[in-house]
């Protein structure tokens, strides 16, 4: 069984303290509440570009100033007589809705930077092995200090990100419950796994990567891993994902050294962050009045039967002819304005081939 704890960073090489969690139900919960408010940072922030409030103690500030409170035709009242069974509450119906849209309105500006060529057609699909694990004459036992290596993203860039899909150990004996500790922009993660003598054990995780690099470690008796992702001739980078430098349990090093470590890694451009930048300009409000479109179309078609469904249905639909013309005014201007919104990102995520602009709606 492999889990994943995470706590403050301590500076390496000292060893982490865990703080006595050893219920794996206490465990988790723990993990979670911290990954909710500690290493999601991007779900919270799209998550939270237009928010719902309603009936909340405590209400969340929606990044782009838009909540669906403010909409004329949204209350408590309102969403209680239109959420049925699927739902239950009127609460839940929002932010169900308000989640949609927020897909909706991502999958759209994707397919508009798609089709105007803006893409690039292979940044999800590449992986990268940081070591070769033939080694098996040099031996490096356990001293009480933490060693591995240090994995650089290549280039900084606004939307790019580092993901690690697989860590690797090679350990000389088997070890129970041994622990890989990956130390990040000012936190730690520790992951903890039996392994096998002899053997390159593979964890899986899904770590993205908060910083411009990580550190990954352990202090364990190992084999050699030779890193074959180093910095080559005049700063040249090998790949134009990341790279590795050894880390001696004191200080990185020049060798090709892994110390029994090794990863798989990988990068993607997050979408959802430029999503977030332009919030404040145009995206707020679309994402806004898709999610009212979608309220409105509930009111249309619920199956409940009160007066307010049976009531206001033609208020309804002529509100709905209302907000469904703003929406499309809305993104056609943010169409039109979008190549020069997307002129200050540099790098991998965007292809620009000066294309004839479209639009997709």
């Amino acid at each position: 069984m492999t889990l994943v704890r995470l706590f403050p960073q301590l500076a390496p090489p000292h060893r982490p303290t865990y703080l006595g969690l050893c219920n794996p139900h206490h465990f988790l919960m723990g993990v979670f509440s911290y990954l909710c408010r500690n290493i999601i940072q991007m779900a919270e922030c799209i998550n939270n570009i237009v928010t719902a409030n309603f009936g909340c103690d405590t209400p969340i500030e929606p990044t782009s100033g838009y909540d669906l409170g403010q909409a004329p035709e949204l209350s408590q009242l309102t969403l209680a007589d239109t959420a049925n069974e699927k739902y239950v509450t009127g609460a839940k119906l929002a932010q169900e809705k308000l989640k949609f849209a927020i897909t909706d309105v991502k999958n759209d500006l994707l397919g508009a930077m798609s089709s105007n060529k803006m893409l690039p057609s292979l940044t999800d699909n590449i992986t990268y092995q940081t070591c070769d694990y033939s080694n098996k004459t040099l031996q490096y036992p356990s001293n009480g200090q933490e060693r591995g290596f240090t994995l650089y993203m290549a280039k900084k860039e606004r939307l790019k990100r580092l993901k690690i899909t697989n860590l690797y150990v090679l350990p000389i004996n088997d070890v129970t419950n041994a622990e890989i500790s990956i130390y990040d922009a000012g936190q730690m993660a520790t992951y903890t796994s039996d392994l096998i003598g002899g053997e390159v054990n593979v964890i899986p995780i899904d770590y993205t990567i908060l910083g411009d690099y990580v550190r990954i470690l352990a202090d364990l008796n190992v084999y050699s891993t030779r890193l074959i992702c180093q910095v080559g001739c005049n700063g040249a980078t090998p790949n134009p994902c990341g790279y590795t430098k050894g880390f001696n349990g004191q200080s990185e090093i020049g060798g090709k050294e892994g110390f029994g470590l090794g990863c798989e890694f990988s990068c993607f451009c997050d979408y959802e962050q430029l999503m977030c930048d332009l919030s404040r300009q145009y995206l707020g409000k679309i994402i806004w009045l898709k999610a009212r479109l979608l309220l409105l179309d509930e009111m249309r078609f619920t199956d409940r039967m009160n007066n307010w469904t049976i009531y206001n249905n033609e208020d309804i639909e002529q509100l709905r002819g209302e907000v469904a013309k703003e929406y499309t005014d809305t993104w056609n201007t943010f169409i039109e304005v979008l190549p020069k919104l997307l002129k200050t990102y540099k790098g991998d995520c965007f292809s620009c081939t000066g294309s004839k602009w479209m639009q997709n709606i």
